[in-house]
């Protein structure tokens, strides 16, 4: 089954970087709903004890104005809904 980008979360960094989080639902197909980050677009907590893992784990969380969104967001499905931080078009973290 494939993703569908159902959010995106444009910002800019303070230096100026273009950034974008995109919020990707496992067979979703509809418009794209571009959403104003907060303060702090985008948190990431990585694991750092063990420098050596090839998988790390982490968390992210997305920060957006308005209290409706992202609310619909919800899955039993541990790869149900990936979340991506392009800066410019640069992958630089995804995770589920």
């Amino acid at each position: 089954m494939s993703y569908g980008t159902k959010y995106k979360v444009p910002f800019k960094s303070i230096s100026g970087t273009d950034y974008e989080i995109l919020i990707d639902v496992q067979g979703y197909n509809g418009a794209i709903t571009e959403l104003i980050g907060g303060a702090t677009p985008i948190s990431i907590d990585t694991d750092t004890e063990d420098v050596l893992a090839p998988i790390r784990a982490g968390k992210a969380t997305v920060s957006v104005y308005g209290s409706d969104y992202l609310q619909d967001l919800y899955t039993s499905n541990p790869q149900g809904i990936r979340v991506s931080l392009f800066k410019g078009v640069e992958l630089v973290w995804l995770g589920f």
